[in-house]
This record gives structure tokens, sequence and C-alpha cells, in this order.
């Protein structure tokens, strides 16, 4: 299987891995070296395929609602207690800061998830320090309500060399 094959199944594989199949506040894509050819400041980008990692900068109360109602915990609730379920979740994440803080969270437990099937698909994520912003604008984000949250360079690896 190629790299960019092996990127693409990483991607789909963290699904049923995440605590929620509602609408998640980030998203995952493979983006090739040569997509950002000509971006200045991307010194450190040096395999031929990444991973770039993107915040929803649209991500409002009805999708974290959403979220709350896909995630494995809220199956096993009765009627009322989802209610209170889905209260305490809104509740919770009702400033904008908390929320942010939240978002923050569960786009780190993706980069947890896909690091580990990473390492098992005998692929190594390794982080790219980059402006975002330089990021963001080359490739037109704002406009597509994303964001950069982190960029990483992608290699294979030979998985038996972690135990």
């Amino acid at each position: 299987m190629k790299l960019d094959q092996i990127i693409d199944s990483l991607i789909l594989e963290i699904y049923p891995l995440m605590p929620s199949t509602g609408t998640w506040p980030f998203t995952m894509v493979r983006v090739e070296r040569n997509n950002l050819r000509g971006m200045e400041q991307l010194p450190q980008f040096y395999a031929s395929s990444g991973l770039l990692i993107l915040q929803r900068t649209d991500f409002l109360e009805e999708h974290l609602v959403d979220y709350a109602r896909g995630a494995k915990e809220y199956g096993n609730l009765s009627s009322e207690q989802r209610l209170e379920y889905l209260e305490k979740h809104r509740k919770q994440h009702e400033s904008k800061e908390k929320l942010k803080e939240w978002v923050d969270r569960i786009t780190s437990l993706a980069i947890g998830l896909i690091s580990q099937v990473a390492i098992q698909k005998g692929l190594h994520l390794n982080p790219i320090g980059v402006d975002f912003s330089v990021v963001d604008t080359y490739l037109k984000l704002k406009s597509k309500n994303l964001k950069t949250y982190q960029l990483f360079d992608i290699y294979q690896i030979d998985p038996s060399s972690f135990g």
C-alpha cells in the first residue's frame, strides 16, 4: 500500500476510537509537500506527505449538542437522563473560553489516537514548528471556517523497533 493510502486509512481508523460519532470540532487531511511548495517559512517540512490537523472556527453550541448526542455514553442513558446530560454538557461549555478549552482537548485526544494508530501502521508523526497563520493564509483556510492546529511530517518506520 502506498504512503498516501496508508495515511488516508489512518485518518479513517480513528473514527470508531473517538468518544463520539457526533460533529467534531476538527478535521484531519493528508497534505503533500508539493501542495505547500512555494510557501515561505516552512523549512521543516521534509517528508513527501504530512498530516494537517484543522479546527473548525464555526463550531457552535448546536454542534456541541450533536457531539454530545453522538457520545457512546449518551446511548446508555434513559430519556430523562439524556436531557440532563445534554443540559450539563451545554452548561459546561457555554463560555467561549470553556468551549475553546474543550475543543482543544478533543483535538488533542484525536491527535493522541491517530499517533497510536500511526505507530501500529509503521508511521511516525513528526510535529512541524511553523507559524500556523502562514499555513492558514497560504491554504485560504479562513474562508473555509478552518484554522491550523498542528502540522506533521509523516515517515514510514519499522514498528518492531518500538518493542
